[in-house]
């Protein structure tokens, strides 16, 4: 709600999260169990560093964007 989303593995059933609430730069993006964080919602948006045609993916709880997934 509130144009916040999760993304759950449809395999595993596991919801995308940050590893902590820490807002520094680098923390690792895990696959967990769902509680119900705020670490584990998500905006998608265009914006200042998305490429034409390219979205962004901001964490609800530290508020950074997703650099790259490995």
């Amino acid at each position: 709600g509130e144009g916040w989303f999760t993304f759950q593995n449809a395999n595993s059933g596991k919801l995308l999260s940050v590893a902590s609430v820490d807002t520094a730069s680098g923390l690792p993006i895990l696959q967990v169990e769902d509680s119900g964080a705020w670490t584990q919602h998500w905006r998608i948006t265009t914006g200042e560093g998305a490429e034409a045609g390219y979205y962004q993916i901001a964490n609800r709880e530290t508020a950074r964007l997703v650099d790259g997934l490995d």
